[in-house]
């Protein structure tokens, strides 16, 4: 597909920016001019639910039919996408579908139009897509690295990512084992193309500090920035550095 539209010279990252940043001001138009909500289509005045819904529908309409016109022609391809997996997680959608409805209603509009309204200035709207941004980040990446040692995990990453991980275990408590491994791998089902975890040499630095031993990465699954360098910064180090073919 990058070849089609020209973006041979774009890394996946790049080209899913411009992307992302044409169809975000086009639906940023399109939403502030219908000024539609989904939450009007449940808990709307009897004028406005019709007219919600049949918006909601076309829409929906659209998106189905565009996304399998791509998907015909080869544009784009749902080949390992997390949706496909053999163990879906079911009642974890179901119950996080309930929850999404109930913070529409509490929070006065659906994540869209609240995306529109903040763009607007209304800090309701803001503090509400800040919040549901991190939660949304928690709840799609899960943990990309832990620390373990002597069968115990010592931590898990968060939204602070590695290297705060690390930070909060320099002062771990004597009575916690000592040592330790930093594990890195991609969730399963994780984007491969443009969403990966990643190491470099400060991830190194960071691991001693922290009093661990080494590092172990899971095989085609974490980007190693600068290889040679993380290689001989582990070495300098006395740390060991693991490419692991499986996960743990």
């Amino acid at each position: 597909m990058f070849e089609q539209f020209g973006f041979e010279t774009l890394t996946p990252m790049q080209a899913s920016f411009v992307f992302a940043l044409i169809v975000g001001i086009v639906f940023g138009a399109l939403a502030q001019h219908l000024k539609f909500c989904f939450r009007t289509t449940v808990v709307g005045n009897k004028g406005s639910k019709p007219v919600a819904r049949g918006i909601w529908f076309i829409a929906l309409g659209a998106a189905l039919l565009g996304t399998q016109f791509l998907v015909v022609n080869d544009y784009i391809s749902f080949n390992g996408h997390r949706f496909f997996e053999k163990d879906l997680p079911i009642l974890a959608i179901v119950f996080g579908g309930i929850l999404f409805g109930i913070g529409m209603v509490l929070t006065r509009g659906c994540i869209s139009r609240l995306t529109v309204l903040a763009g607007t200035g209304n800090l309701r709207a803001l503090t509400v897509i800040i919040v549901f941004a991190i939660l949304a980040h928690a709840t799609l990446k899960g943990f990309l690295a832990c620390a373990v040692a002597n069968s115990h995990v010592l931590a898990i990453e968060a939204y602070g990512g590695t290297e705060w991980m690390l930070r909060s275990l320099i002062a771990r408590s004597e009575a916690w084992p000592s040592g330790g491994i930093l594990f890195k791998a991609p969730k399963t089902g994780q984007e491969r193309r443009i969403d990966l975890p990643a190491i470099g040499p400060a991830t190194c630095q960071q691991v001693k500090k922290a009093g661990l031993d080494g590092i172990v990465i899971a095989y085609g699954g974490v980007v190693v920035l600068d290889m040679a360098t993380v290689i001989s910064e582990a070495n300098r180090l006395k740390l060991f550095f693991w490419v692991r073919e499986s996960l743990l």
